[in-house]
């Protein structure tokens, strides 16, 4: 059990050369997995030169540097019919046999799943017709092995002759106060695994949204600042870049979110990990704390309220930003969602979701025992629409805004701790 229990998927390599007899023994293991029917319908390609490498990794946008790469391809031309998943199943037990050798003999590798362009990649490796690729994996001499993640406990995930739950573990609705914390953070990390992170944010023109709502934020010298479960790096670089005697920290809800977070700081940065109920934090240690997009992904915004209450030296000041509940942004991407079964649509790119109205975050932010100082609403800038419907429907938007803020995109807080 030890080489599958200690096994991880290494993220950084060292350079050093890697020897051909134990990569010969890991392609010979996925050689010996058991394939449907015994087809064997796997195809290996070692990929080692460098100049392959990059074309390789701009494909699938994920550099590995000091790794070479081994592709498994399925071969789709002896295939029985009808047999195509038992065909992929093998060459998933192939890549398994592989990564686990490799792990025994001291080497690291990282599979990369769910490639996004296979075709591209068969054209660079020069791939028959007929072969598709399947797996991707990375190999070489880690710099590092990770502890491993957590796994739930066994007898929630095995059923006797029929399953003994009648719901599936995520909420099928976007409304994150029908969710539970532990809910949203096994989301946050099925998503951060997947390569990606939960936020409200997309395009390029909410990016620039996102930076303009950043511009109001002022933070002093020597302060000790936290931000509060940040699902990227968008909000901390630009910060830290315009603030850089400030001591930042991060506290993030799993190890899985502190990892990612971590690859994409430009500057290495103290990271909490567990939320405030395992992290430990120090009561009135902080003079300033940030609730950047992510608050609208929580279940209990009440409870994180009075946690940064608990947190926050006195007069400290608290930064909460979050879309406004009656967002056209919001709104469109709320009847989209809701439009499909959850199950059905990849709604974990936002997340479950619970925005408030300006005055429903001022009430929530008094009865926390928060003074607000300052408000500001930004949106995004539409383009001149051509159509006599589309103009009449921006003037709609424009005047909504002027009589009633909850129609910006986005709303930022600046609230103090009272006394």
């Amino acid at each position: 059990m030890q080489v599958i229990t200690k096994r991880r998927t290494i993220r950084s390599f060292v350079s050093k050369p890697i020897e051909e007899k134990a990569l010969r023994k890991c392609l010979e293991a996925g050689h010996w997995a058991p394939s449907a029917c015994n087809r064997q319908l796997w195809e290996f390609v070692v990929v080692d030169d460098p100049q392959i490498i990059r074309k390789l990794e701009s494909i699938t946008q994920q550099p590995t540097p000091h790794a070479i790469y081994i592709a498994i391809f399925y071969d789709l031309t002896k295939e029985l019919p009808g047999s195509r998943l038992g065909g992929v199943q093998s060459a998933a037990i192939a890549a398994q046999n592989l990564m686990l050798v490799a792990h025994s003999l001291g080497y690291g590798t990282k599979m990369i799943a769910g490639l996004n362009s296979p075709e591209s990649i068969g054209r660079l490796l020069k791939a028959p017709k007929g072969v598709e690729v399947i797996s991707l994996i990375a190999f070489g001499h880690p710099a590092q092995i990770p502890s491993p993640p957590s796994r739930g406990p066994l007898h929630e995930i095995v059923h006797r002759n029929r399953f003994h739950i009648d719901k599936m573990r995520y909420p099928n609705h976007l409304d994150a106060y029908l969710w539970d914390e532990d809910e949203v953070v096994r989301l946050q990390s099925g998503v951060v695994r997947h390569g990606g992170h939960i936020g409200f944010f997309r395009s390029s023109v909410e990016e620039d949204l996102l930076h303009e709502s950043l511009a109001p934020i002022r933070l002093e010298s020597q302060w000790r600042a936290l931000f509060l479960f940040p699902h990227s790096a968008r909000y901390i670089n630009p910060l830290e870049e315009r603030f850089p005697q400030t001591k930042m920290e991060l506290l993030c809800q799993s190890e899985d979110n502190g990892y990612y977070i971590s690859s994409e700081l430009k500057h290495s940065l103290p990271i909490h990990v567990g939320g405030f109920t395992q992290s430990g934090l120090t009561a009135s240690s902080y003079d300033a704390l940030l609730l950047l997009d992510s608050g609208i992904h929580l279940p209990r915004l009440d409870k994180t309220l009075a946690e940064i209450y608990r947190l926050l030296k006195a007069e400290g000041v608290l930064y909460i930003s979050m879309p406004s509940s009656k967002s056209p942004l919001l709104l469109k991407l709320w009847r989209e969602r809701l439009a499909v079964s959850l199950t059905r649509t990849p709604y974990w790119r936002v997340g479950p979701i619970h925005p408030l109205n300006p005055k429903e975050m001022s009430k929530m932010l008094a009865e926390a025992g928060f003074k607000i100082g300052e408000k500001y609403f930004v949106s995004v800038e539409r383009d001149e629409p051509q159509t006599i419907m589309g103009k009449l429907k921006l003037a709609v938007i424009k005047l909504l805004r002027r009589m009633n803020p909850a129609y910006h995109d986005l709303m930022l807080f600046k609230a103090f701790k009272a006394k």
